[in-house]
């Protein structure tokens, strides 16, 4: 399934558009599930979250089921939906995969007509596309950023893009054709002399030129692009003393790296290539970027992400290469430990709503929620091979916790709300004698976050004790505040 922004503008108007995309850039989606094209995600505006539920057919048109009045009244696709899909698209799309398809769209299109910034057809000059790469590039690949130098050839002289007049009609190879596209893409603009790309540009740069050559300047010769791909061996294995894990990469080059040096990665979330001396050659399986500096050595996995690589990447990563993986299916033990807690409140002194989580190292899940598609596991500091694994009594102690207070918490996004003025001031005091001493982070929005600054809060303490006299007793009352001073 794959929708994009130009999709999502044409599912409703430009106002709902941005509104949405305003929500997405503002970090207001504050979750949201996706199963066979269906979607539900809350959303956080102003003081209220809104659920918002709709799904895609076949070809990929949504059916909005929001409740908002967007829906409802006029019938639109509201900027919940479109916040949503934003955030769907910030962690599944592939803009380098969109932008291919961009360029083909192009390509199908006569020279004459496409909207270059240079006048291309068949009736043009003969020119040749060069690329070049600074004496220091592969300095600045370790950096994340390289700086492209395109020059065109034509009537046997070498321009620069800004020497060629607007007007210069050129006829261009369909290959060259298709590079002037994906730079022009890239720049956004008339090419610059000189332009920088990133590492993701750059291994689309090397996919769309192989097999050909970049130059290198002041360099003997250039960087050759093979075109037969090199399938690389990840091997997996434990250091047991310090639970963490050793990942190493070997690729068979059929020309080793000079001396002294090591071989190059080059990766895009799905494409890569593999840079050994003056020669380049396609992944066929392209590791994660966080393993990028394979090359050089061995990576260390830590402990906090041990359980996660262990159960989400490297079945991921067999799937597309091969893994020798020496780490037993027994090398480690889980028991069930009380997570942290983060309460996030928002509100006034109308009405309070929340959501409440769990976190389990990296991963926060829905206090009572469904299992994540994420590792849930806590590292012991005690044993390097255990872990502490998710734990639904101490999750559903925090949900009966807060129904104490007057919240439904049925579970951690569906807490309901809260009303009155009194009863939401008592939330505010007990959030501060009694959640932030267990060691619950409590995050407070909208106009909570004054309100608790400008109360002044006191915990009431209340004991009976018998009285010297029969039939009485005595009732003392203390006061406390915030600081911990009794009054």
């Amino acid at each position: 399934m794959l929708v994009s922004i130009a999709d999502l503008r044409k599912w409703t108007s430009p106002r709902y558009y941005q509104e949405g995309e305003a929500w997405f850039e503002a970090g207001k989606v504050e979750h949201y599930t996706e199963k066979d094209g269906e979607f539900e995600g809350r959303i956080s505006i102003r003081d209220r979250s809104q659920i918002c539920r709709f799904k895609l057919d076949a070809q990929g048109l949504p059916h909005n089921e929001c409740p908002c009045r967007v829906n409802r009244v006029e019938g639109m696709i509201c900027g919940h939906v479109i916040a949503i899909m934003l955030a769907w698209r910030a962690e599944h799309a592939d803009p380098l995969e969109e932008r291919r398809a961009r360029i083909d769209q192009i390509l199908q299109i006569e020279p004459e007509r496409r909207q270059h910034t240079r006048r291309l057809g068949e009736s043009g000059v003969e020119t040749r596309l060069h690329l070049s790469l600074r004496r220091n590039w592969t300095e600045e690949l370790l950096k994340g950023e390289i700086h492209l130098i395109p020059s065109f050839e034509l009537e046997g002289r070498i321009r620069r893009p800004d020497q060629l007049h607007p007007g210069q009609v050129l006829k261009l190879s369909e290959s060259d054709q298709r590079m002037l596209a994906l730079l022009e893409e890239i720049n956004g603009k008339p090419l610059d002399p000189v332009f920088p790309v990133t590492t993701a540009d750059f291994a689309q740069i090397l996919d769309f030129r192989a097999p050909d050559s970049l130059k290198v300047l002041e360099s003997p010769g250039p960087l050759q692009l093979h075109s037969k791909p090199v399938l690389p061996l990840l091997t997996v294995d434990l250091d047991r003393k310090s639970g963490e894990l050793l990942v190493t990469l070997k690729m068979d080059l059929p020309h080793p790296p000079p001396a002294g040096s090591s071989p190059l990665l080059v990766l895009a979330p799905r494409s890569g290539w593999v840079i050994s001396g003056q020669y380049a050659w396609p992944l066929e399986a392209v590791p994660p970027a966080e393993l990028r500096g394979l090359c050089s050595g061995t990576v260390r996995i830590p402990r906090s992400r041990v359980m996660r690589f262990l159960k989400e990447d490297l079945p991921e990563l067999e799937n597309r290469l091969l893994v020798d993986n020496r780490v037993p299916d027994d090398a480690f033990t889980t028991t069930s430990v009380c997570p942290p807690f983060h309460l996030r409140l928002k509100g006034g002194l109308q009405f309070i709503s929340g959501v409440l989580h769990a976190r389990y190292g990296e991963v926060e899940v829905l206090a009572g929620g469904p299992d994540p598609d994420k590792v849930c596991s806590i590292p012991d500091p005690e044993d390097p091979l255990a872990y502490g694994g998710r734990n639904p009594e101490a999750e559903a102690n925090a949900l009966a916790r807060l129904q104490k207070w007057g919240f439904a918490a049925s579970s951690g996004d569906r807490l309901g709300t809260i009303e009155g003025q009194t009863s939401i001031l008592n939330v505010l005091s007990r959030v501060r004698f009694e959640l932030e001493p267990l060691g619950w982070e409590v995050e407070l929005n909208g106009n909570l976050e004054s309100i608790a600054a400008k109360a002044g809060i006191l915990l009431a303490r209340i004991d009976f004790q018998q009285a010297d006299t029969p039939d009485w007793f005595q009732m003392n009352l203390t006061l406390r505040e915030t600081g911990g001073e009794t009054l």
